[in-house]
């Protein structure tokens, strides 16, 4: 399920609520880009690496939180630390203009959720950017820079660990976050992860962008008020026939191409 964020009029004080969240975090530390860096602010996938409030000293993106921007054929996109946003954003030389934000409706904890509220809330007021020694900077109207990115390559898909944040029924996208997460790894033709109650496991055929996994085979503990969503999890597996990778965004597809599931590569 989705739905539209409107732009927050209360910006300042969500990013003092970060503020003292997030004081003592470090710095992210994104995986570097081949040289040269991108000198275009389309067609890369950018981490955040900090972000700043009107008046307010830059705030580091806490270590646990990975939170991105894509921008591609008018649209912009990425994770908000637990939520996948998207909006639509036209670029016209050094000026942006990002419309209404959308997003998953995922329940987020501490520190994911207060930080993606003041990301999409500095993501509303974009309107200028600018690239410089490989960094992105996102400012407002008034020149103000609000979010600062570093450029990301996209993720591999075999030896990255995958948590599971959506399950697609038509055009929706409903949540799929559980505490533990439900995972996927793919390494040397072995598929595991943990299915919401047992661990599971399978062999899997990778060629270009078809995918087969199965049988499945899991461990037998009973765990209630999970047993569903892990037979549903399980039964999915079985049908997927093909993946895509979109920066940190990893879709599994079905026999005709549609979506089944979407899932997160882990921080």
């Amino acid at each position: 399920m989705t739905t539209t964020r409107r732009r927050p009029a209360a910006l300042l004080a969500a990013t003092l609520a970060l503020g003292a969240l997030a004081a003592p975090a470090q710095a992210t530390d994104p995986s570097p880009s081949p040289l040269p860096f991108p000198t275009t602010i389309e067609g890369a996938v950018w981490q955040a690496i900090r972000i700043a409030g009107s008046g307010l000293p830059w705030i580091e993106v806490p270590a646990e939180v990975l939170a991105t921007f894509e921008l591609a054929d008018g649209n912009a996109a990425g994770s908000g630390g637990c939520n996948r946003w998207f909006a639509p954003a036209t670029v016209d030389g050094e000026t942006i203009d990002i419309g209404e934000i959308g997003s998953t409706m995922m329940y987020c904890g501490d520190p994911a959720g207060p930080f993606e509220s003041a990301y999409l809330a500095h993501l509303g007021e974009v309107a200028r950017w600018s690239i410089a020694d490989g960094i992105l900077t996102l400012a407002d109207a008034d020149g103000l820079a609000r979010i600062e990115l570093a450029p990301r390559p996209d993720t591999v898909l075999e030896g990255t660990t995958w948590i599971l944040t959506g399950l697609h029924e038509g055009d929706a996208v409903v949540s799929a976050v559980t505490e533990p997460p439900v995972t996927l790894a793919l390494v040397d033709g072995t598929a595991s992860g943990f299915a919401g109650c047992n661990q599971w496991t399978a062999g899997y055929t990778l060629a270009d962008a078809s995918l087969v996994l199965g049988p499945v085979a899991t461990t037998r503990m009973a765990c209630e008020g999970r047993m569903e969503a892990e037979a549903a999890w399980v039964a999915l597996l079985g049908a997927v026939a093909g993946w895509e990778v979109t920066g940190t965004t990893l879709t599994l597809l079905d026999a005709a191409g549609a979506p089944l599931a979407t899932l997160e590569a882990a921080v």
